[in-house]
């Protein structure tokens, strides 16, 4: 996927079908890298937003995946049961070695549902969602880069492919 949207759709259904919560809400920074205040938002068509906001961010300061089940008693275990989830799990995705945002996946009705295979699941998912949007990002620069044109007049991917032709100081035919 190329676009931001399609990639976090494609997250969420990943997340939803390998993790098997009752749902997958993707939540992305606001500021770049910078978790502050209400950066964090809703982002693929939640019709829910309610979320341990503490595990978001223990997620996205600890670079690592969090998981919760019913028996915790530290203040994300004491949020989440006040909102009914039995088993919750937060994992950062990063683009560049900065967060962009994380998902979080839960489930009211089955505790500890998420083990060791899934917190391994959800880092793959998460980082395969970090070279996607890194590679979107990657080529909406491109993009932007072939439509602007060079003082000379060519646009600058004729004057790249023609640096590609000539690397090397041989020409490729």
């Amino acid at each position: 996927a190329l676009s931001r949207n399609a990639i976090f759709k494609e997250v969420r259904d990943a997340a939803a079908l390998l993790l098997h919560g009752e749902r997958c809400l993707l939540l992305q920074l606001q500021v770049d890298g910078v978790l502050a205040g209400e950066d964090l938002a809703t982002v693929s068509g939640e019709v829910e937003s309610a979320y341990s906001r503490a595990m978001a961010e223990s997620a996205l300061a600890s670079g690592r995946v969090v998981v919760f089940t019913e028996w915790q008693t530290d203040t994300v275990g004491a949020i989440a049961l006040l909102a009914g989830v039995r088993s919750a799990l937060c994992a950062p995705i990063f683009v560049r070695k900065r967060p962009a945002g994380c998902f979080y996946v839960d489930h009211r009705h089955v505790s500890n549902l998420f083990g060791e295979d899934e917190r391994r699941l959800a880092e793959f998912i998460a980082t395969i969602a970090g070279a996607a949007l890194e590679k979107a990002a990657g080529v909406a620069r491109l993009r932007g880069w072939d439509e602007t044109p060079d003082p000379k007049g060519a646009n600058r991917s004729e004057a790249a492919e023609g640096g590609e032709r000539t690397n090397g100081g041989s020409t490729a035919n």
